[in-house]
């Protein structure tokens, strides 16, 4: 019989909560800009992905003054930052990279959080949502249990970028169901 190479890593127990007024009542452009000033409010590192129509760009910094990402130059990658045209987004995915220092100087997720996300895609609105260890970080939240996950970075260094699996109770029969995925990591 052939060794076994991979083993999935355990669930844990944790919260999870979708978070009201990430800009889903305002219109357009509007609402878009909420999601901006909210990741801006959150201080810290933020990094994510922005869908745009020449294509899908990593997010570098974000806040209410826009998105950069870091583009190519003379052949070296990533050595100049560049904005994102919000005219071109789409569909945006941020996130908080977590153990790292927030601008308050607090390490995120020191307060419980093991994720947290803002999302927004445009015609459908936005939502905030973040994982917690306990109920107690994050009152309110529906229980769920999480795994840590990573993924292969595009490009030489093969960086790995984090990420926090959530998996909830389907409520009719009862089965536990993956729900969705949260990032955590920087690009690298």
């Amino acid at each position: 019989m052939p060794e076994k190479t991979w083993e999935p890593k355990q669930l844990r127990e944790a919260v999870w909560k979708d978070m009201p007024g990430a800009g889903t009542e305002q219109p357009g452009d509007a609402e878009l800009q909420r999601v901006l000033e909210r990741a801006e409010d959150l201080g810290g590192e933020m990094n994510g992905v922005a869908y745009t129509t020449s294509g899908a760009y990593s997010v570098r910094r974000a806040g209410a003054s826009g998105l950069t990402t870091l583009i190519e130059r003379d052949g070296q990658a990533g050595s100049r930052e560049e904005e994102i045209d919000l005219d071109t987004v789409f569909e945006l995915r941020l996130w908080r990279v977590m153990g790292k220092k927030t601008d308050g100087g607090n390490v995120a997720g020191e307060d419980g959080v093991l994720a947290h996300e803002l999302r927004w895609l445009n015609g459908s609105g936005a939502a905030e949502i973040v994982v917690g260890a306990s109920r107690e970080g994050l009152p309110g939240g529906s229980d769920c249990w999480v795994r840590d996950n990573s993924y292969l970075q595009h490009g030489e260094k093969g960086d790995v970028m984090d990420s926090i699996e959530v998996f909830t109770v389907e409520e009719t029969y009862g089965n536990t169901v993956f729900t969705d995925e949260l990032m955590t990591g920087r690009w690298g």
